[in-house]
């Protein structure tokens, strides 16, 4: 963004012909209708989603295993309910993403 003409913060956009950057922390806009190839951004954005949802059905797994649930210090169990919670919000973040560049 060292080359940005202009910064803007806020809680939501709507930003004709926008490429979305999705982190666990933020959603970036970036007006580039005409220098971003959006059947490949799709394309990358669907490769990451469906990561996404296979990591967020093996912790899903690891949820609903009554063993392992009984056998694996707190600690743990909750570490993977923090990581599902993530993992849930990004898949959010990256199909908000998608349906974005859709249009």
């Amino acid at each position: 963004m060292a080359f940005a003409n202009g910064v803007e913060v806020g809680d939501a956009f709507e930003i004709e012909g926008a490429v979305n950057i999705v982190t666990s922390g933020a959603k970036t806009y970036i007006p580039m209708d005409e220098l971003v190839d959006k059947k490949a951004e799709l394309a990358r954005l669907a490769k990451e989603l469906e990561s996404a949802q296979k990591q967020y059905a093996t912790t899903q797994q690891k949820l609903s295993n009554e063993k392992f649930l009984s056998k694996a210090p707190e600690n743990v169990v909750e570490g993977v309910r923090q990581n599902a919670a993530k993992l849930k919000e990004h898949i959010a973040l990256i199909e908000s993403s998608m349906e974005a560049l859709s249009h």
